[in-house]
């Protein structure tokens, strides 16, 4: 004598459409995970150094502008970034080196989260020899 399998109905599965909504998200990293502006600038910095920088340079400066009433500016004279390396410098989880145990970061969550947490309008310029690039970010956009 045989059994038989009771037959199971075959239910669609239910999926969420997004993992992350956006614009909560990046407001809410701003508040995350930076005590304050000096550890938040440490981050870059840390980048600096990570690319050879043996000068890096932090700028604040007002120029009356109520919208934007400080600009903060951090150069170095490190090795630049190549167009993908660029590309993926705001995107959190962006990085070249991910998982990497070589040097300090390795998740490609510092330069974008150490920023917004400052900022809500970054901006990040390299150069590699005559060729310049600049990517954007900006919450308001």
């Amino acid at each position: 004598m045989g059994s038989k399998k009771p037959e199971q109905s075959l239910r669609p599965v239910e999926r969420t459409p997004v993992l992350v909504d956006e614009q909560n998200f990046l407001e809410a990293i701003r508040d995350a995970g930076y005590r304050n502006a000096a550890v938040a600038m440490a981050e870059l910095v840390d980048n600096a150094v990570e690319a050879g920088a043996t000068t890096v340079e932090i700028e604040v400066t007002s120029d009356g502008d109520l919208e934007f009433p400080v600009q903060i500016s951090v150069t170095d004279d490190g090795r630049g970034m190549s167009l993908k390396q660029l590309q993926l410098s705001l995107v959190f989880g962006g990085s070249s080196r991910f998982g990497s145990r070589d040097s300090f970061g390795r998740f490609g969550m510092g330069l974008p989260s150490a920023s917004l947490s400052l900022a809500r309008d970054v901006e990040v310029v390299s150069w590699r020899g005559s060729s310049i690039r600049t990517v954007r970010l900006s919450l308001d956009d």
